[in-house]
Protein backbone atom coordinates (compact mmCIF):
# COMPACT_ATOMS: atom_id res chain seq x y z
CA UNK A 1 0.00 0.00 0.00
CA UNK A 2 1.26 3.65 -0.90
CA UNK A 3 0.15 6.83 -0.99
CA UNK A 4 2.85 8.29 -3.21
CA UNK A 5 0.99 8.88 -6.25
CA UNK A 6 4.06 8.92 -8.72
CA UNK A 7 4.89 5.52 -7.26
CA UNK A 8 1.28 4.32 -8.30
CA UNK A 9 1.63 6.43 -12.10
CA UNK A 10 4.97 4.33 -12.29
CA UNK A 11 3.85 0.97 -11.66
CA UNK A 12 0.58 1.83 -13.29
CA UNK A 13 -1.58 -0.03 -11.65
CA UNK A 14 -4.16 2.31 -10.50
CA UNK A 15 -4.87 3.93 -13.97
CA UNK A 16 -7.87 6.59 -14.13
CA UNK A 17 -11.27 5.60 -15.07
CA UNK A 18 -10.48 7.15 -18.42
CA UNK A 19 -8.46 4.51 -19.15
CA UNK A 20 -8.66 0.77 -20.02
CA UNK A 21 -10.83 0.34 -16.94
CA UNK A 22 -13.51 3.29 -17.95
CA UNK A 23 -13.90 1.34 -21.35
CA UNK A 24 -14.74 -1.52 -20.25
CA UNK A 25 -16.84 -0.48 -17.90
CA UNK A 26 -18.49 1.80 -21.11
CA UNK A 27 -19.28 -1.28 -22.70
CA UNK A 28 -20.07 -3.40 -20.38
CA UNK A 29 -22.91 -0.87 -18.60
CA UNK A 30 -24.01 -0.79 -22.14
CA UNK A 31 -24.00 -4.58 -22.93
CA UNK A 32 -26.86 -4.77 -19.73
CA UNK A 33 -28.53 -1.67 -20.12
CA UNK A 34 -29.24 -2.76 -24.30
CA UNK A 35 -30.03 -6.38 -23.03
CA UNK A 36 -31.89 -5.46 -19.69
CA UNK A 37 -34.43 -2.93 -21.84
CA UNK A 38 -34.70 -4.58 -25.18
CA UNK A 39 -33.08 -1.63 -26.82
CA UNK A 40 -30.11 -0.72 -29.31
CA UNK A 41 -27.01 -0.77 -28.08
CA UNK A 42 -24.56 2.69 -27.78
CA UNK A 43 -22.89 1.11 -31.53
CA UNK A 44 -26.24 1.06 -32.58
CA UNK A 45 -27.53 4.35 -32.62
CA UNK A 46 -27.74 6.22 -35.78
CA UNK A 47 -25.68 9.65 -35.64
CA UNK A 48 -29.39 11.58 -37.27
CA UNK A 49 -31.23 12.81 -34.65
CA UNK A 50 -34.42 12.26 -36.01
CA UNK A 51 -33.92 8.36 -36.48
CA UNK A 52 -32.64 8.08 -32.74
CA UNK A 53 -35.20 5.40 -31.46
CA UNK A 54 -35.25 2.37 -29.03
CA UNK A 55 -32.36 3.48 -26.77
CA UNK A 56 -31.15 1.26 -24.20
CA UNK A 57 -32.46 2.91 -21.00
CA UNK A 58 -32.70 0.84 -17.60
CA UNK A 59 -33.45 2.83 -14.06
CA UNK A 60 -32.53 0.92 -11.10
CA UNK A 61 -34.27 1.30 -7.61
CA UNK A 62 -32.58 0.26 -4.84
CA UNK A 63 -34.31 -0.72 -1.56
CA UNK A 64 -32.10 0.82 1.51
CA UNK A 65 -33.63 -0.92 4.17
CA UNK A 66 -33.05 -4.07 2.82
CA UNK A 67 -28.70 -3.39 2.49
CA UNK A 68 -26.96 -4.63 5.76
CA UNK A 69 -25.75 -1.13 6.10
CA UNK A 70 -28.77 0.73 5.49
CA UNK A 71 -28.14 3.57 8.33
CA UNK A 72 -24.68 4.77 6.12
CA UNK A 73 -26.14 4.15 2.33
CA UNK A 74 -29.37 5.77 3.72
CA UNK A 75 -27.96 8.60 4.41
CA UNK A 76 -26.28 9.20 1.38
CA UNK A 77 -29.00 8.59 -0.88
CA UNK A 78 -31.32 11.02 1.38
CA UNK A 79 -28.17 13.66 0.91
CA UNK A 80 -28.72 13.06 -3.00
CA UNK A 81 -32.43 12.48 -2.77
CA UNK A 82 -33.13 15.88 -1.18
CA UNK A 83 -31.86 17.97 -4.18
CA UNK A 84 -33.11 15.39 -6.60
CA UNK A 85 -35.85 16.29 -9.41
CA UNK A 86 -37.22 13.60 -11.43
CA UNK A 87 -38.23 14.93 -14.76
CA UNK A 88 -39.73 12.75 -18.21
CA UNK A 89 -37.83 13.57 -21.48
CA UNK A 90 -38.30 16.90 -23.11
CA UNK A 91 -39.86 18.27 -20.38
CA UNK A 92 -37.25 21.21 -19.66
CA UNK A 93 -37.35 22.16 -23.19
CA UNK A 94 -41.17 22.46 -22.91
CA UNK A 95 -41.15 24.52 -19.74
CA UNK A 96 -38.59 26.89 -21.52
CA UNK A 97 -40.61 26.85 -24.50
CA UNK A 98 -43.95 27.84 -22.68
CA UNK A 99 -41.79 30.35 -20.70
CA UNK A 100 -40.20 32.48 -23.95
CA UNK A 101 -43.75 32.31 -25.09
CA UNK A 102 -44.80 34.25 -22.30
CA UNK A 103 -41.88 35.94 -20.80
CA UNK A 104 -39.71 36.37 -24.49
CA UNK A 105 -36.23 34.72 -24.95
CA UNK A 106 -33.77 35.85 -22.47
CA UNK A 107 -30.50 37.56 -24.46
CA UNK A 108 -27.25 38.71 -22.34
CA UNK A 109 -27.08 42.48 -23.06
CA UNK A 110 -23.73 42.82 -24.58
CA UNK A 111 -24.20 40.15 -26.74
CA UNK A 112 -27.34 41.21 -28.04
CA UNK A 113 -25.43 44.44 -28.16
CA UNK A 114 -22.31 43.10 -30.37
CA UNK A 115 -25.54 41.27 -32.42
CA UNK A 116 -26.76 44.79 -33.19
CA UNK A 117 -23.25 46.39 -34.08
CA UNK A 118 -22.35 43.48 -36.31
CA UNK A 119 -26.13 44.08 -37.81
CA UNK A 120 -24.98 47.15 -38.62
Amino acid sequence: MTRDAAEIEATKRALPIGFWKGSGLSIVLDMVAAVLSGGRATHDVPADPERETGLSQVFIAIDVASLASGDEIARVVDSIVADLQVRFPGQRTAETRARALVDGIPVDADAWQFAQTCAS
